[in-house]
C-alpha cells in the first residue's frame, strides 16, 4: 500500500483477475485466440484426411454418374455394373456421414485428453483460465463441425447437379411409381 502513495503502481501478473474474489473479470481475447489457433491446428490435422476422402469420393461419383449412356458389351453383365455402382454409392454416403461425425469425435477426444488425462497437467499450467480453455475447445469444435457439414452439403449438391439435378431424381421416382 505504501507504494501506491508514492505513485508507483502495483504490477500484477494477470491484470484481468479480481484478486479479492479470485475471479476473472473477462475472457482475454488474446489468449483465447492463441488457444483456438493451436486447437484448430490439431483438429484439422486429422480432419483433412476425412475431407480429402470426401472430395475423392465426390469426384468418383461425378465420373460414374456422367457416364450416362455408356454402351456395355455382352460380356459385361448389367447386374455386376449395378452392384459396383451401389457399392460406390454406399461408400460415398459413408464419406458424407463421416465428414460430419469425425469432427465431433475428434473434438470430444481432444477435450477429454487435454483436460482429464496426463496432458491436462500441462494444459492448466499455461496462463489461461478454465473458461478460456473450455471456450476455445467448444468454439474450435463448432468451427470444425461446421466446415465438415458445409463440405458434406456442397458434395451432395455437386453430385446431384452432375447426375442431372434434383429434377431427374423426382422424375425417376415418378416413373417408378407406375411399377
Amino acid at each position: 500500500m505504501d507504494d501506491l502513495m508514492f505513485g508507483v503502481e502495483e504490477k500484477r501478473p494477470f491484470p484481468d483477475t479480481d484478486y479479492k474474489n479470485g475471479r476473472v473479470k473477462s475472457v482475454r481475447g488474446r489468449m483465447l485466440k492463441k488457444l483456438m489457433k493451436y486447437e484448430l491446428k490439431s483438429l484439422f490435422s486429422g480432419l483433412w484426411i476425412t475431407l480429402a476422402i470426401l472430395a475423392g469420393m465426390t469426384v468418383f461419383m461425378c465420373i460414374l454418374l456422367s457416364v450416362n449412356g455408356a454402351k456395355f458389351t455382352e460380356k459385361v453383365d448389367l447386374f455386376d455394373v449395378l452392384g459396383i455402382f451401389i457399392l460406390i454409392a454406399i461408400l460415398y454416403l459413408y464419406a458424407v456421414m463421416a465428414s460430419v461425425i469425425v469432427p465431433v469425435a475428434i473434438a470430444g477426444s481432444r477435450y477429454y485428453n487435454n483436460f482429464f488425462k496426463d496432458e491436462g497437467y500441462l494444459t492448466f499450467s499455461i496462463p489461461a483460465t478454465a473458461e478460456e480453455h473450455i471456450l476455445a475447445k467448444h468454439l474450435s469444435g463448432m468451427i470444425a463441425t461446421a466446415i465438415g457439414a458445409v463440405c458434406a452439403v456442397l458434395s451432395v449438391i455437386i453430385v446431384s447437379l452432375v447426375s442431372g439435378g434434383f429434377e431427374t431424381g423426382v422424375a425417376t421416382a415418378n416413373t417408378l411409381k407406375g411399377f
